[in-house]
């Protein structure tokens, strides 16, 4: 593979990394129960809480976020995986 070829696919997956990027920023994990509600967007960050109840039990708030995270972890590890180049013996 000559240097040509080689940049050509770099070009390739950045374009398919801003893609990928753009997809995450679109995309959001919504996680509830009786007594919240979070929404988490692609990059992370919280983009919403509703509260259903004036009280709340502190360690349902945590879980409830913790596993709204780990949904969106596992589909941005997902989005990655899919935008990795195929490489001969990984």
């Amino acid at each position: 593979m000559g240097f040509l070829d080689q940049m050509k696919e770099l070009g390739a997956m950045k374009a398919k990394m801003e893609e990928v990027k753009r997809k995450l920023d679109e995309t959001e994990v919504i996680e509830e129960n009786e007594q919240v509600k979070i929404v988490v967007g692609g990059n992370r960050k919280i983009k919403h809480i509703d509260l259903k109840q004036e009280k709340i039990d502190a360690s349902l708030l945590k879980n409830t976020l913790n596993t709204a995270l780990e949904k969106i972890d596992a589909f941005v590890q997902q989005e990655m995986m899919g935008a990795m180049p195929e490489i001969p013996g990984l």
